[in-house]
């Protein structure tokens, strides 16, 4: 047969099948005297099995892991690996239709559809005629569906709003609508509703900082009056000046770029891990009976081998440069640059990827990238090892974020909706596919899939 009529036969694209000849699932066939391939009807059979497997959703290295025979994985427990794969996507798929159920049995609102958490905190805040408490309302609406914050925060701002001290606080809000910047009741103002917050409300904020970048800030802004820190001129501080120390933001932060800031907090976290891997401290941010997992497998040769040759062409230098004031520049920047790879590998290897105690799944590169994964997100997790070409950290347009390390990924987790995410220069993204790399995925994925503990 030849390769048309076996994809008729199948019920293939010619350009499937050529695709897994690439990939090295589907063995090449011989070639006749004219050049094209001869299928035979063994062919025909492994063409089919492998049609069928990925119908049930398998990825192609399940696939070859069946298809491996001794050498891999035996059919029985790739099934069942997928099976537990649907099961939680069909357990992903009852809980969004639960909450459509209590969207739609709740009475209309102006400005729904919302959350259930967020409609559980809006329905217990008690009723006022105050502007600044109904702006509060709308920035709530519109962080809820970037998923800012989540329950865990809808619940503790709960516990504020119940605190019959907060509508006070809101009427001192509104008394300083016409205010001038520096109008002196800002300040106290400014302390007494931090003080009014809870550190409960600040653990459950997310750890990326703000929802949206310098634009967002400058809207927001934009709608609060002089008194509540919009409308200030550059230098002066208003309330959120005041509160949570937004004059530095606008000081430092307008006159040093994102990328730069970001950067050397990077190279000052990576410079702590470099510490904590020379002393043999405990990985960062894993906690007792969490699994932690290590990904630096592919990069790590790599990373040794750039720090021999900095050395060599370091002592290379000491001898062919005559001039010592050159030679000192010279030496100081290359044991900075040996240092700095040492500072990255050692935050790769002392920040993991955790799948902690909730079941959640906290996605790492060294001190250059951070994304916790809630376990209500994903629909499935498998392992899955690709070649994707590209930079550290690539998004396709359909959503597709790869987190490349040594140049694969090795582990897939579909989501149930989209993830937001920074990438390691301050820019921001939304994923809807994870692939990461881990060294060891089985026991990875095999960790997401257990229950979470209380």
């Amino acid at each position: 047969m030849r390769i048309g009529e076996i994809a008729a036969l199948v019920g293939v694209t010619t350009r499937a099948i050529r695709h897994y000849h690439h990939v090295g699932l589907l063995p090449e066939p011989e070639r006749r005297p004219n050049g094209y391939r001869a299928y035979s009807v063994r062919d025909a059979v492994l063409l089919a099995r492998v049609r069928r497997l990925t119908e049930l959703g398998l990825g192609l290295d399940g696939v070859r892991d069946v298809l491996a025979d001794d050498a891999g994985r035996e059919l029985a427990d790739v099934l069942e690996e997928l099976d537990a794969d649907l099961a939680r996507q069909e357990a992903a798929i009852g809980e969004r239709r639960a909450r459509l159920a209590a969207l739609r049995a709740a009475p209309p609102a102006e400005d729904g559809p919302l959350s259930p958490a967020l409609a559980a905190l809006l329905a217990h805040v008690p009723e006022t005629d105050s502007p600044t408490a109904a702006l509060d309302r709308e920035h709530l609406t519109l962080l809820d569906p970037a998923g800012v914050g989540g329950p865990e925060l809808y619940e503790e701002l709960g516990r504020v709003a119940a605190d019959p001290a907060v509508l006070a606080l809101y009427e001192r809000l509104d008394e300083l609508a016409g205010a001038a910047t520096d109008d002196p009741r800002i300040a106290p103002l400014a302390a007494a509703m931090v003080a009014a917050v809870p550190d409960g409300v600040f653990a459950a904020l997310p750890a990326d900082g703000r929802p949206a970048g310098e634009g967002f800030k400058e809207a927001l802004l934009a709608e609060l009056h002089p008194g509540a820190g919009g409308g200030r001129p550059p230098g002066h501080g208003g309330l959120h000046g005041e509160g949570q120390g937004m004059r530095g933001l606008d000081g430092v932060g307008g006159r040093v770029p994102l990328p730069v800031r970001r950067l050397l907090a990077h190279e000052l976290r990576s410079a702590a891990s470099l510490g904590r891997w020379a002393l043999r401290r405990p990985p960062h941010g894993v906690a007792g009976g969490e699994f932690a997992a290590a990904y630096t497998g592919p990069q790590t040769a790599m990373m040794y081998g750039l720090v021999f040759v900095s050395l060599v062409e370091t002592v290379a230098l000491s001898v062919l440069i005559p001039w010592p004031a050159v030679h000192r520049v010279v030496l100081l920047l290359d044991v900075y640059g040996v240092l700095l790879v040492l500072a990255l590998h050692a935050a790769c290897v002392t920040r993991p990827h955790v799948v902690r105690r909730d079941g959640s799944l906290r996605i790492r590169y060294g001190a250059l990238f951070d994304l916790v994964v809630p376990p209500e997100a994903v629909a499935s997790a498998r392992v899955d090892r690709r070649f994707p070409q590209g930079r550290l950290v690539e998004l396709s347009e359909d959503g597709v974020l790869d987190l490349i390390v040594g140049g694969q990924t090795t582990v897939a987790l579909e989501l149930n909706r989209p993830l937001p995410f920074t990438r390691p220069l301050g820019s921001r993204g939304e994923a809807r596919t994870i692939r990461f790399h881990a060294d060891d995925p089985r026991a990875l994925v095999a960790a997401l899939r257990q229950p979470a503990s209380p």
